[in-house]
């Protein structure tokens, strides 16, 4: 009685693929090379599970299955790039006009339009101001002794006009709507003279 190969454990389907297909009529005992590139092809993870039985449909899951998180992996990095730039470019404004309510004491309605101007050219809307306005009536902040009583501490809430990645979901991301930037500073007041 012969030995029994690797291949007689085969079912006749896979015995015809590696016999036809890839390694030609030589036995796999005979060159191990050979067997593992047919085995790669005959032990594939769809067709011992059985999901698949022709290779089209093995090929349209393959694509499914790898083109969902590339394209994850793509897009997310992108968006994640283009709203870092616009929180970088919102918070130099920020800064700028932080920088003229320091010398001013609060935000005058000048230095307020044009703020809320700006932030609309970067398409950036302001939602809130939270500081001292001329607009609101408040009165200045001037410097004195006290550290604390010449702090003034703005704070401003932004909604980009572009939303959030609607496939943020998957990886635990709030609702694309709910996004905004929010930016925080202090200064201390420099007017001495209301």
């Amino acid at each position: 009685m012969r030995k029994r190969s690797i291949i007689d454990n085969l079912p006749p389907r896979t015995r015809f693929y590696s016999n036809h297909n890839c390694c030609g009529n030589r036995e796999f005992k005979s060159v191990s090379f050979l067997f593992s590139r047919c085995g790669s092809a005959v032990y594939s993870g769809f067709r011992q599970l059985g999901i698949v039985r022709e290779n089209r449909g093995q090929a349209l899951l393959t694509l499914i299955l790898v083109m969902v998180p590339l394209t994850f992996l793509v897009f997310s990095p992108i968006f994640y790039d283009n709203q870092m730039d616009l929180y970088d470019k919102a918070k130099a404004k920020f800064y700028a006009y932080l920088d003229r309510i320091q010398v001013e004491g609060y935000l005058t309605t000048q230095d307020e339009n044009a703020m809320l101007s700006d932030f609309d050219t970067i398409n950036c809307p302001i939602d809130e101001i939270d500081c001292p306005r001329e607009s609101q009536g408040d009165s200045r902040v001037l410097r004195n002794d006290s550290v604390t009583s010449s702090l003034i501490t703005v704070r401003i809430k932004c909604k980009p006009e572009n939303k959030g990645l609607s496939i943020g979901g998957l990886v635990g991301a709030g609702a694309p709507g709910d996004y905004y930037i929010n930016l925080k500073g202090s200064v201390i007041s420099e007017r001495v003279d209301p």
